[in-house]
């Protein structure tokens, strides 16, 4: 049927979430000051605020695979809008530490109990070839998102010192609130999981819904007559032991430790570089002004994810993530170097436009990174255990998140030196490259599979794999 419109009322109805997971995540880094002052919160208390919502997203990416592969894919979605809309505006009416932190560690449950469900629903309902695209789309949605509270925020004061933060927030919720709207007629449930689930004729319901909408009709989307007559209950369930059988079993344990590793390196690079270069922009003193260039890293972000699809349909996922990770590792060793430079030398042109290439080459490739790993969580598993396995890899993710800028505090603290921290983010790429040589499947341009054949091998080049 191709890539239509059918795609897309799944990247507009379900790619929301990013949207209004954007716009809330940056609402809420920004009003904390403004919080803490309010309330005389101490350090400890405003880190706490933060860091809970990111917990709670962990916890949310864990429900989301259980209620994705038992209960279908656009259910967590539409969830996820109510949760953020519901759980935002009652933030507005806290009055304390406590009663804000409990919120939001809702708020973030509401914000990750999409993630997996999306990846997994995008991976389904897209040709393998349009895949790439899909899920940069998504990624791009969150961009959105948060340029919408960043308008908001200039609206109100572009200097940020006399927010209204409650009223920030109950304007940050109208994006949950519009989707959640058009989700409801625009989503629909994934074939895949309808035939898994032995709800036959609501998968051919589906597939001859998307044809219409792709304007396909020459396409036969006939299923089998067996397959419509058989009932409701044509395979068992598969319950929550047998999918992690599957996600940590012989054929999978290997690529379920890889991903997972590779999701927490780019939570730990993406959050890490937020919080790090903030920290030493400002000591490099370099002509372009720290405001302007982390302006820059944001905005060079965009090209990025169009560059991981470019480079994505072309060569091997494998490959890619290679690729993606020496180049980090090459921008962050570059930064690092020119950067010490400076604070011991002085400031030469030569080392200022070192620190430039990479900060640049850092962001880039960090998007590219963040295509090419959710796409690949999302394809190396079965239909039967794809949102659990690629929920448990993304909540692992977030402890990269999490534990970013106290590793930053604690190595500048024993060294007294910001080359420690990016040497650190060095390794840590190195280490992650070496696993991803060694994974044995491939699934550019793949079909991809419902169940998980017993005579797969658990070395070869995956074509076995994902030819069912």
């Amino acid at each position: 049927m191709g890539f239509g419109a059918a795609q897309w009322k799944v990247i507009i109805g379900g790619g929301g979430s990013k949207i209004a997971d954007g716009s809330e995540l940056l609402l809420l880094g920004s009003v904390t000051r403004v919080v803490a002052g309010e309330w005389h919160l101490d350090m400890w208390q405003r880190g706490i605020v933060v860091s809970v919502v990111f917990f709670g997203v962990l916890v949310g990416n864990l429900a989301s695979g259980v209620i994705g592969d038992k209960l279908g894919r656009r259910l967590p979605i539409l969830l996820s809008y109510v949760g953020i809309c519901v759980f935002s505006l009652l933030s507005v009416v806290s009055n304390g530490f406590y009663s804000i932190a409990c919120i939001r560690f809702f708020v973030g449950i509401s914000f990750g109990v999409s993630g997996p469900a999306f990846n997994t629903l995008c991976g389904e309902m897209t040709p393998s070839s349009h895949r790439l695209q899909a899920n940069a789309w998504g990624q791009l949605l969150f961009s959105f998102g948060e340029l919408y509270s960043a308008f908001l925020i200039w609206m109100q004061d572009p200097y940020m010192i006399d927010l209204s933060w409650r009223w920030l927030i109950c304007l940050g919720a109208i994006p949950s609130l519009v989707f959640l709207m058009l989700s409801m007629f625009m989503l629909t449930e994934s074939p895949s999981f309808l035939m898994v689930s032995g709800r036959h004729q609501e998968a051919q319901d589906v597939l001859l819904e998307m044809r219409s909408a792709n304007n396909a009709l020459h396409v036969d989307v006939t299923l089998p007559d067996q397959a419509l007559t058989v009932g409701p209950v044509r395979r068992p369930s598969v319950t929550i032991r047998e999918k992690l059988g599957i996600v940590f079993g012989r054929h999978l344990a290997y690529s379920t430790l890889v991903v997972c590793v590779s999701v927490f390196t780019l939570n730990f690079l993406f959050y890490g570089g937020l919080y790090a270069f903030p920290q030493v922009l400002p000591d490099l003193k370099l002509h372009v002004s720290p405001a302007v260039n982390l302006m820059i890293g944001a905005m060079v972000e965009f090209p990025g994810f169009f560059v991981g699809v470019l480079v994505g349909n072309r060569l091997s996922r494998k490959m890619c993530m290679l690729m993606y990770l020496l180049a980090v590792l090459t921008s962050t060793l570059t930064f690092g170097y020119a950067g010490m430079g400076i604070l011991g030398s002085g400031l030469e042109k030569g080392l200022e436009m070192l620190v430039q290439f990479g900060l640049v080459g850092y962001k880039v490739f960090t998007a590219v990174g963040y295509l090419l790993v959710y796409v690949y969580a999302a394809e190396i598993y079965p239909t039967v255990a794809r949102t659990t396995g690629g929920a448990l890899c993304i909540a692992f993710g977030r402890l990269g998140g999490m534990v970013a800028p106290t590793i930053y505090e604690n190595l500048f603290y024993a060294t007294e030196s910001h080359a420690a921290f990016f040497n650190f983010t060095a390794g840590l790429c190195a280490v992650n490259a070496m696993l991803v040589l060694f994974l044995p499947y491939e699934t550019s341009n793949r079909v991809l599979q419902d169940h998980l054949p017993e005579s797969v091998p658990i070395l070869g080049d995956g074509k076995a794999l994902h030819t069912c």
